[in-house]
């Protein structure tokens, strides 16, 4: 049966008879310069030790211009530290690519989006010189929206199927379940479960079990603000529910509100007008944004607590925020944000950071 036969008022808990839901058993160098010649019309010398010197520092520079992804800690940042934790050379191409940090900070995976031709991937681990480039899924259309670790250190992707490679001897993936390919996946706390989402006209999501590899789809719930634009799906804290935006029409966020489901029950358990989803946050709130833009803090019942005026991105684990501002004369400033104690810290960092699974932040540069 359709999600809108299961879905009642606003704020009302309701259970869809009828509805598809997993089944509860299955719950879910140095520096140098070269100067210029005293006497420029002079004709040019012959090589020797010096000009061996110059090539020999040129290619030290090239060398120190390796990309690395850097990974530091949020307490330190707070307190004005900005050396990283540990660092990994990073491909040519990170910049253009996605990266999931393993959860011990032990390895790294580079891979391309969805919107990408390429299939390969780059993996490196603590110590190693360099990335090592890993062959993609040979049953691979495109790129990925998710890649990551699971529990046991098995290695995931997520594109049209979902792919696992038990280790880093094994020379290739093995295809787990087609699943469509997905703009958005979000794994659920324990990672046994993975949410996924693309555009459609039905607002249809699935859900993926990666101990029995079942697939379950859903239809009615989370249908995009706008036409071809992507969706953020969270999990709550206790892996029960998963939120999602829905909207009316596809124009403008007109219309939009948080929709939160029980896929292992069905049925819609509660709706937030006026918000289209960010995150779950760890403490149980949600995470929501207004057109303006403003990030707004709520409770699941709805019942605001903070706003700021920007665009935010939760710590996966603790009480922090990235907020990006944008400010007049200034540009766009990012600060870290205890939401504890809403004290609010500037970052100065050399590019745009990201935060790893265990709350952490990344940069590439």
């Amino acid at each position: 049966m359709k999600w809108f036969r299961c879905i009642g008022i606003a704020l009302v808990l309701l259970v869809g008879a009828g509805c598809s839901a997993i089944p509860k058993d299955q719950s879910p160098g140095p520096d140098y310069s070269l100067s210029e010649m005293e006497n420029p019309a002079a004709a040019e010398p012959a090589r020797g030790p010096t000009d061996q010197g110059k090539e020999e520092a040129l290619e030290q520079d090239d060398q120190d211009r390796t990309r690395y992804l850097r990974i530091y800690s949020v307490e330190k940042l707070a307190r004005g530290t900005s050396q990283p934790e540990v660092s990994f050379p990073a491909p040519e191409e990170a910049p253009a690519l996605r990266v999931a940090v393993h959860p011990h900070n032990t390895a790294a995976m580079f891979y391309p989006t969805i919107w990408d031709q390429g299939t390969d991937i780059y993996l490196i681990q603590a110590g190693q010189g360099s990335p090592e480039r890993i062959p993609g899924p040979r049953d691979a259309k495109a790129g990925y929206a998710l890649g990551g670790w699971l529990p046991d250190g098995t290695s995931f992707l997520v594109g049209d199927k979902v792919w696992v490679r038990q280790g880093d001897g094994e020379p290739g993936w093995t295809a787990q379940a087609e699943v469509g390919l997905a703009w958005t996946a979000a794994l659920s706390p324990n990672r046994r479960y993975l949410a996924l989402w693309a555009p459609n006209a039905r607002g249809e999501f699935s859900v993926y079990d990666f101990r029995t590899h079942q697939v379950w789809r859903f239809e009615g719930p989370f249908r995009p603000c706008a036409e071809d634009a992507g969706m953020a799906l969270a999990w709550s804290p206790d892996g029960q529910y998963l939120a999602g935006t829905d909207c009316d029409r596809e124009v403008s966020g007109q219309g939009a509100r948080i929709r939160i489901v029980d896929p292992f029950h069905g049925g819609t358990i509660r709706t937030i007008e006026g918000l289209t989803l960010e995150s779950w946050l760890p403490d149980g709130r949600l995470l929501g944004l207004r057109p303006e833009p403003e990030l707004v803090i709520v409770d699941p019942e709805g019942r605001e607590h903070e706003r700021w005026r920007g665009y935010g991105s939760p710590s996966p684990n603790g009480p922090f925020l990235l907020l990006w501002e944008r400010e007049l004369f200034a540009g766009e400033k990012v600060y870290l944000v205890d939401l504890e104690t809403r004290a609010r810290y500037p970052l100065h960092l050399p590019e745009r950071p990201r935060w790893t699974e265990n709350g952490d932040i990344a940069v590439i540069n």
